[in-house]
């Protein structure tokens, strides 16, 4: 058994989405975002073929840099992006020499989406998936010291942004820690 905790930097894909209203109309946008940052704990077994399957908790945070509607010119736009992530992980360790293994993993789990703007507050629950490379160096028999690398999917979550008007949008990020 084994458990582990992680902190880092993430950044956020450009994100393509759409403001929808009431019956056919809706609003294309494009949101850029700032680097954020993440945190992680995980709790998993290893078996002796070094595989290794892990419930893993994260939380990420960005702040949105700037919104185009319409193809027009992206404007500054007060909001922030949070993320709370539970995941199931399957990862292998492959041996590089004594001390050091390569990890290799995927994961699928849930996304608590939650995007806080100016006039608006909202959470939707979607499904995630992730792929996930590690370098890892044993400092003692128990503890090691690694890096991981986190490319991170969310199927498009839809907030509401205002009585019948929900914006979606594309979500995808990658996170070191």
């Amino acid at each position: 058994w084994y458990v582990g905790v992680e902190g880092g930097i993430n950044w956020m894909d450009d994100a393509d989405g759409s403001v929808d209203f009431p019956g056919p109309a809706s609003l294309p946008f494009e949101a850029e975002f700032d680097t954020g940052w993440a945190v992680f704990a995980e709790v998993g077994y290893r078996w002796e073929s070094n595989w290794r399957l892990e419930l893993e908790a994260g939380y990420r945070q960005s702040d949105v840099d700037c919104i185009s509607f319409n193809g027009g010119p992206c404007g500054n736009f007060d909001a922030e992006v949070s993320q709370f992530t539970q995941m199931f992980n399957l990862v292998y360790d492959i041996p590089l020499d004594e001390n050091v293994t390569l990890s290799l993993g995927a994961g699928l789990g849930a996304d608590a989406v939650t995007v806080d703007g100016p006039f608006f507050k909202d959470t939707t629950w979607v499904m995630a998936g992730q792929l996930i490379a590690g370098l890892n160096f044993a400092l003692t028999d128990s503890i090691d010291l690694f890096v991981n690398y986190r490319y991170f999917v969310a199927d498009d979550p839809h907030i509401n942004v205002a009585p019948f008007v929900e914006a979606g949008f594309d979500d995808a990020k990658h996170t070191v820690s």
